[in-house]
């Protein structure tokens, strides 16, 4: 193991990774797994690792599709308030015209 190498991943790793590796524990259980595969002791710790690995995967696709939801969500008030707005220029634009109309013929009445 490279100690430079090592340490230039650590550095090079965006800080959003680590903070999520850091939630999700994964760090302690690698470290084991080292000491295991250096003991000849590592099959119990793969299917602790692969258990904790399938556990981040549900939380993962369970966060991703609540974000989905959630954009979906936001999408549907956006096209609601979009149409609005549409039917609120329309009325608008109705009743602006309506006032010229009101206008040119009181200034026709008026001659």
């Amino acid at each position: 193991m490279l100690p430079s190498s090592s340490s230039a991943i650590q550095t090079s790793q965006p800080q959003q990774s680590q903070s999520l590796a850091s939630h999700f524990h994964i760090y302690p259980l690698i470290e084991r797994l080292a000491t295991e595969i250096e003991t000849g002791n590592s099959v119990s710790m793969v299917s602790e690792l692969k258990s904790c690995f399938e556990n981040c995967e549900q939380i993962l696709n369970s966060i991703s599709g609540s974000k989905a939801m959630t954009v979906d969500g936001e999408r549907r008030k956006l096209e609601e308030s979009e149409k609005l707005l549409e039917q609120r220029r329309f009325l608008y634009n109705m009743d602006f015209v309506s006032q010229l109309k009101s206008k040119k013929q009181e200034e026709e009445e008026r001659h």
